[in-house]
């Protein structure tokens, strides 16, 4: 009873909620965990919820939550080097290595080599669908083409002999191809047409999506693409660093100031920066569908960022809590052990 009367006469009484914040946590997996190489170039989730990683030597490994699964050249790889993947619209996987690429069906891989094998400059970039047809794009910005099984074509010139620069997929999920002449080569649904942005800024420096637009950093600030019209249009954006990603899900963009990982985001009207990751170079950035974010790191493994299961109430005075309680005016009462 003595005890009681003590904790009761220490009572803090709180009304609202403003100093719980939302605490999140790091889970860094290296080999250890079983991930099988450090250098991670490539992480994408599937339509089950797999995770699906591509490292730089150690193969394809498919990560379940709990363990690595791991595909090498034993398995059917075509290579233990991947620098990109990409699943189609019917579930397949398209691995992307230094010469040439492998599809997985979910039974097996098929190879598709580059047709010059002593071709060294034409190694493979990136890949992309668009339509029925699966296009890669070459180390020399040239396309390449797959076809219902088979290759058409490893090299083959954009737009009259145009070279690609970037390939970037727009929130309406058209395929955007910026080309070394300063137009975009835009594939959608329905046709393909070029635009150029030369009247409005002479050169883009980031390209990124945020608020179902694409966006671009130029020389001249901020501009967005509407596609309705074909037109650039002048934009503000308030950030500070440059721009890896929007996170749609926690409404926060990702970025990055020489090797650090920073989260910038507005909090009740003031904008602000968080450091992430420290002094380490992040290859690529995945939100998943349960809101865990995921950071391929070239030497430091895979990172989960993750919200905590709980709140912390971030008081100096909560430091030896015995007792919770809520009044009939729905304050909440907190005793605390007497001199702490």
């Amino acid at each position: 009873m003595r005890c009681w009367l003590i904790i009761c006469a220490f009572l803090i009484g709180f009304r609202s909620v403003p100093l719980v914040a939302q605490q999140f946590s790091l889970r860094q997996y290296t080999v250890v965990d079983g991930l099988p190489q450090l250098q991670v170039n490539v992480v994408t989730e599937d339509a089950n919820g797999y995770l699906w990683i591509g490292t730089h030597g150690g193969g394809l490994a498919r990560f379940d939550g709990k363990e690595f699964k791991v595909y090498t050249t034993r398995d059917g790889l075509l290579s233990n080097i991947i620098h990109f993947i990409k699943i189609d619209s019917q579930s397949n996987l398209w691995i992307v290595h230094p010469r040439g690429i492998s599809r997985y069906d979910g039974l097996e891989f098929k190879k598709f080599n580059q047709p010059d094998s002593n071709t060294t400059l034409r190694r493979v970039r990136r890949i992309f669908e668009h339509r029925d047809t699966v296009y890669l794009v070459n180390g020399q910005g040239m396309l390449g083409a797959v076809y219902k099984d088979s290759l058409h074509y490893w090299s083959k010139p954009a737009n009259q002999n145009k070279i690609i620069l970037y390939t970037h997929l727009m929130p309406n999920r058209d395929v955007c191809l910026y080309l070394n002449d300063s137009t975009l080569l835009i594939k959608s649904k329905t046709s393909d047409y070029v635009v150029s942005h030369k009247k409005y800024f002479n050169r883009t420096q980031n390209i990124f999506n945020f608020d179902g637009k694409m966006w671009f950093l130029t020389d001249l600030g901020y501009f967005w693409f509407d596609p309705s019209d074909k037109t650039f249009y002048k934009g503000k954006q308030n950030l500070k660093n440059y721009i890896i990603q929007y996170d749609t899900l926690t409404n926060n963009f990702w970025t990055r100031s020489e090797l650090d990982l920073l989260k910038e985001y507005e909090s009740e009207g003031v904008h602000q920066i968080d450091t992430v990751l420290n002094n380490i170079s992040v290859t690529q950035i995945l939100t998943d569908s349960e809101g865990n974010t995921w950071f391929g790191t070239a030497g430091n493994g895979l990172y989960k960022y993750f919200i905590q299961d709980f709140d912390r109430c971030a008081s100096k005075s909560l430091t030896d809590v015995k007792a919770i309680t809520k009044d009939k005016n729905g304050v909440s009462w907190i005793g605390v052990w007497p001199g702490h």
